[in-house]
């Protein structure tokens, strides 16, 4: 296993040059290094092993390249409802592959602010646990569609879900669809 060569290819030198991926090891345990080029996207790299007969096995796997600043991410959150006069605690998780999770910033809005006043949006945590406390206007019922968008100072995510404020238990949907001209299941956030 000593007298064993390593070799690399790459289908792509922009991505991942051939010269960037660097072999370890010795004997039977080897490793491999591979740094990227000066290009994101997708390249095969195949590894080649020779001994001094001149004879070789190959095998290869994908790497992918990502722009210097990836998107941050952000939860989804799905359709939820509550009763008037009441609040609600909706927690979800953010992350960033390049910044830390406490320096993300989040934004939350509304789009019925006769409903869920931008005010009554609490965002609270820390860290990729966050959470957002709704508190409707008082006595008031029916949808918003919510927005909220994390940040890491470039680049942006976001999720849109409805929320449903029913005026009693007893009412499972209400809705005066009093939304903007357009498509009302666009509008209402589905």
């Amino acid at each position: 296993a000593t007298t064993l060569t390593l070799t690399a290819n790459s289908s792509d030198p922009l991505v991942v040059p051939p010269e960037q991926v660097q072999f370890g090891g010795s004997g039977p345990n080897r490793t491999v290094v591979v740094k990227a080029g000066s290009q994101e996207g997708n390249a095969t790299v195949q590894v080649v092993v020779s001994d001094q007969g001149g004879k070789s096995a190959r095998t290869s796997f994908e790497v992918t390249v990502l722009p210097k600043n990836c998107a941050p991410v952000i939860t989804p959150l799905s359709c939820t409802n509550l009763l008037a006069n009441s609040t609600l605690v909706l927690p979800f998780q953010v992350g960033d592959s390049e910044s830390a999770a406490e320096a993300l910033s989040i934004l939350a809005r509304s789009s019925n602010h006769a409903l869920l006043p931008d005010s009554g949006l609490v965002l609270g945590g820390s860290g990729s646990n966050r959470w957002l406390t709704l508190h409707p206007a008082a006595g008031e019922a029916g949808v918003s569609p919510l927005f909220l968008e994390v940040s890491d100072g470039e680049k942006t995510a976001c999720t849109l879900f409805p929320v449903l404020v029913r005026p009693s238990a007893q009412v499972l949907l209400f809705d005066s669809f009093a939304y903007p001209d357009g498509a009302v299941i666009s509008n209402s956030a589905g």
